[in-house]
């Protein structure tokens, strides 16, 4: 018996060691969100394209597809991008309104007669000039579906919006015991779903203002 004790602690003290990790064990888990961040759908990567016919494309998901809108027959259509080498894009308007920290932001329509009002989660439209408990509401929202962004056709006549359902806000901290800028360990947070959690998921909405 006297032999397991000694045998048994230098074991246990191997694990020990062991389970601290390298320095490459933190690269690679560091590389994690750069190497699977492009994966996952991102608001803002949804930014329509508005062409002189009035209407307008978008890249959608991972594979950035090409999705062709018209609004005035209410179409959507899956294209190349070759498909779009003769339609002529339509002056830009006004860059779009994100939100702000309490949930309100506006945009002026083009010919500055409407704006487009951002708060309680959903999507309100207001003449220009009016208070903000004026304005009517066009969607309701929620706090895991709100609505984020908007952008206004270059005729004014539709408003697209962005209704992000959030996902899951589970985190991962990250020790770094020997960091090369600092003598003391320091700690990175990063975002951690697991599989079967909600991911962040944006939707387009189109209204005819």
């Amino acid at each position: 018996m006297r032999w397991f004790a000694p045998i048994l602690l230098i074991t246990f003290n191997s694990l020990t060691l062991n389970a601290q990790g390298t320095h490459a064990d933190y690269d690679r888990a560091f590389g994690l969100r750069e190497k699977f961040n492009p994966l996952l759908p991102k608001t803002v990567t949804v930014e329509p394209t508005w062409y002189d016919d009035g209407t307008f494309s978008y890249e959608r998901g991972p594979k950035k597809e090409l999705i062709l809108v018209d609004p005035a027959k209410a179409s959507r259509t899956e294209v190349k991008a070759d498909d779009l080498k003769t339609k002529k894009p339509a002056p830009k308007p006004e860059a779009p309104a994100n939100r702000s920290r309490h949930g309100r932001g506006g945009m002026k329509s083009p010919d500055g007669k409407l704006t487009a009002v951002l708060k309680d989660h959903g999507l309100y439209l207001k003449n220009d000039g009016e208070a903000d408990d004026k304005a009517v509401r066009l969607a309701d929202g929620a706090e895991a579906d709100r609505y984020d962004r908007v952008f206004w056709s270059p005729d004014s006549k539709f408003l697209m919006a962005v209704q992000v359902k959030t996902g899951g806000d589970r985190k991962v901290t990250l020790v770094e015991s020997t960091p090369k800028t600092q003598l003391q360990p320091k700690t990175k947070t990063l975002n951690y779903l697991k599989p079967g959690d909600d991911i962040p998921t944006p939707r387009l909405r189109l209204f005819d203002a």
